[in-house]
C-alpha cells in the first residue's frame, strides 16, 4: 500500500451535540488508531418522522474533519410500516425473515432495514470523498456490526467487531437476532471482547467465534491524580461517589438501600453523590426520602463528559452497585485518578479492580456493600493512590490499548494481503 491503511469504524454510538457522552470510548479508540492509520468513523442513524419533522434530527449526510478523524453522520428516516413491508426492508435477511410475517416484530425492533440503508449511504459519500477502506472495525454487533459486514464484504477487506453490549444475551432473544448475530460473529476475522465476562458470554453463545479480550482506553491524560499538596479541610464528611445512567441495571437501588444502613452507624460521617440521570431518579429519591437519608444522599443530576474528571477527583471513592456492566468505564476513570473503587461482581469490574485498588461484593446485597463502604470510611481499609493508578494505566492506559489495537489491525492487513 503507498498510503497510510485505510480503517472505516462503524458504531451506532458516537458523541455529537445533543449526546455527548454517547459511544466516547469508541472516540477514544479512533482517535488512538489514527496514530497509525487513517481513520474514517461511519455513525448510521434511523430517525422516527416525528423526529425528521421536529428537526431533532434530519435525513442526509454530512462530513466533518473532527481532530485527526473524518467522521461522517448519516440519518435516514423510518416510516411507519406494515409489517409485512418491515420484513423486506432487512438487508441480506435469512429467507425465513423476509417470508414469514411473524418475523416482522423482530425485523423491526432490530430497524435494520433501514441502519443498513443510512450506513450504505453514508458509505458512498464517504468513500468518494475519502477513499475505499483497507479494513473495516465495527463497534456493537446490532446493528453496526450487521452493516459493517456488509461493508467490508463490499470492499473485500477485513472486519474486526468490538462487542460492548450487554447484557449480551439481549442481543439473542429472538429466532431472527440469534441468525443475524451468529452469522456476523462467524464471519467477522476477529471479535474483540471489552472484557473477559464479555467473551465467555460470547464463546457460550457461539464456540466458534474468533475471540480476543481488548478493554477500553481509559484516557489517563485526562484523569489524573489530585494535587498531592491539596489538604481536606478538617470536618468534611467522607464522600462516596456514583456516577450512571439511573435505570434497573446499575442497581442504585443497592447503594441507597447500603446508605441507609451505613447511615445507621455513621449517618455525620459520610455522603452518597449521585451523578447521572435516568428513568429511575424519581423512584430512587422517594427510596432514598423514605429510608430517611436526607441530605446523606444527594442526587446531582447529569454531569458534561467534561467535567467528570474534576468530579472523581473529588471523591474519597467510587462506589458501583450495578446488576451488569461489561467493562466499566468510570471504574477506570476513577483508578486513573487514584480512587478506590467499591464495585459488584457484575461482569466488567472483575476484570480492573485488583486486591490493592479496590473491594468486590456480591449483586443486590446491601449488607455487604455496606459493609465493604464501611472499611473505607472508618480507615480499616487503604489503597495507595500511586498504585491504583499504575495498575490501571498499565493495563488500559492510551498507550497499552493503541499498541495492542494496532497490532490487532497489522496482523489482519498482513494476512489479508497474503
Amino acid at each position: 500500500m503507498t498510503h497510510r491503511p485505510r480503517v472505516l469504524v462503524v458504531s451506532s454510538g458516537y458523541p455529537d451535540d445533543r449526546h455527548p457522552a454517547s459511544g466516547g470510548f469508541v472516540r477514544d479508540q479512533a482517535e488512538l488508531a489514527a496514530r497509525t492509520f487513517d481513520v474514517a468513523v461511519l455513525v448510521p442513524q434511523v430517525a422516527g418522522w416525528r423526529e425528521c419533522l421536529s428537526g431533532t434530527r434530519r435525513p442526509g449526510v454530512r462530513i466533518t474533519r473532527e481532530a485527526a478523524l473524518t467522521v461522517c453522520r448519516t440519518t435516514v428516516w423510518h416510516p411507519p410500516l406494515r409489517p409485512a413491508v418491515v420484513a423486506r426492508l432487512l438487508l441480506r435477511a435469512p429467507s425465513d425473515a423476509r417470508s414469514d410475517p411473524g418475523q416482522a416484530n423482530a425485523v423491526l425492533d432490530l430497524l435494520l432495514g433501514r441502519f443498513c440503508a443510512s450506513a450504505e449511504r453514508g458509505a458512498r459519500e464517504l468513500t468518494r470523498r475519502w477513499g475505499d477502506p483497507d479494513l473495516v472495525h465495527a463497534h456493537f454487533v446490532l446493528p453496526a456490526g450487521w452493516a459493517g459486514l456488509e461493508l467490508a464484504r463490499r470492499h473485500g477487506v477485513p472486519m474486526v467487531l468490538t462487542e460492548h453490549s450487554g447484557p449480551f444475551e439481549a442481543q439473542v432473544e429472538t429466532p431472527l437476532r440469534r441468525r443475524v448475530v451468529r452469522e456476523t460473529l462467524l464471519a467477522s476475522d476477529l471479535v474483540l471482547a471489552v472484557s473477559p465476562f464479555q467473551a465467555e458470554r460470547i464463546r457460550r453463545f457461539e464456540p466458534a467465534t474468533r475471540l480476543e479480550v481488548l478493554g477500553n482506553a481509559i484516557r489517563d491524560d485526562l484523569f489524573t491524580p489530585a494535587d498531592p499538596g491539596a489538604v481536606a479541610a478538617p470536618g468534611i464528611p467522607f464522600r462516596f461517589l456514583a456516577a450512571a445512567h439511573l435505570g434497573p441495571l446499575k442497581g442504585v437501588d443497592t447503594l441507597v438501600r447500603a446508605g441507609a444502613r451505613l447511615a445507621e452507624r455513621h449517618r455525620t460521617r459520610f455522603v452518597i453523590e449521585i451523578v447521572g440521570d435516568g428513568p429511575e431518579r424519581s423512584k430512587l429519591e422517594g427510596l432514598a426520602s423514605e429510608l430517611d437519608l436526607g441530605s446523606t444522599v444527594r442526587f446531582l443530576g447529569a454531569k458534561s463528559p467534561e467535567s467528570m474528571p474534576a468530579t472523581l477527583r473529588g471523591c474519597d471513592a467510587l462506589v458501583v452497585p450495578s446488576r451488569h456492566e461489561t467493562f466499566g468505564m468510570v471504574v477506570g476513570e476513577a483508578m486513573a485518578c487514584g480512587k478506590p473503587v467499591v464495585a459488584t461482581r457484575c461482569g466488567g469490574p472483575e476484570f480492573l479492580v485488583e486486591p490493592d485498588t479496590g473491594l468486590l461484593v456480591e449483586v443486590d446485597d446491601p449488607e455487604s456493600l455496606a459493609d465493604a463502604m464501611q472499611t473505607l470510611l472508618t480507615g480499616e481499609r487503604s489503597f495507595e493512590p500511586g498504585t491504583i493508578r499504575s495498575s490501571v494505566v498499565g493495563r488500559f492506559g492510551r498507550e497499552v490499548v493503541a499498541e495492542r489495537l494496532t497490532a490487532v489491525y497489522q496482523s489482519l492487513l498482513t494476512a489479508d494481503r497474503d
